[in-house]
């Protein structure tokens, strides 16, 4: 049986995915402090939206890339993802 071939919201998730992981880690933030940050009064909530990255808003996601210390290179392989090219 071959492979699922990757959707955009895929692409979107595995992107978002690591860069999350990688920034929360830099951060030194829990799931709890990120969900209050970002206006969720539950880390369920949060959680959900991980998986769909593409429910959170612009304002969410520039609150957690500025709180993750994104670089300049992991917003543009945000934005790349986004726009439905590879990341690289």
């Amino acid at each position: 049986m071959p492979a699922k071939k990757k959707t955009r919201a895929d692409r979107v998730a595995e992107c978002f995915g690591e860069l999350y992981r990688v920034g929360k880690a830099r951060a030194d933030l829990t799931e709890e402090q990120i969900s209050a940050m970002i206006g969720y009064k539950s880390r369920d909530a949060l959680l959900a939206r991980r998986k769909d990255p593409l429910s959170l808003t612009l304002g969410q996601i520039l609150t957690m890339g500025i709180a993750f210390r994104w670089k300049d290179d992991d917003w543009d392989q945000l934005v790349t993802t986004l726009r439905g090219g590879k990341a690289s």
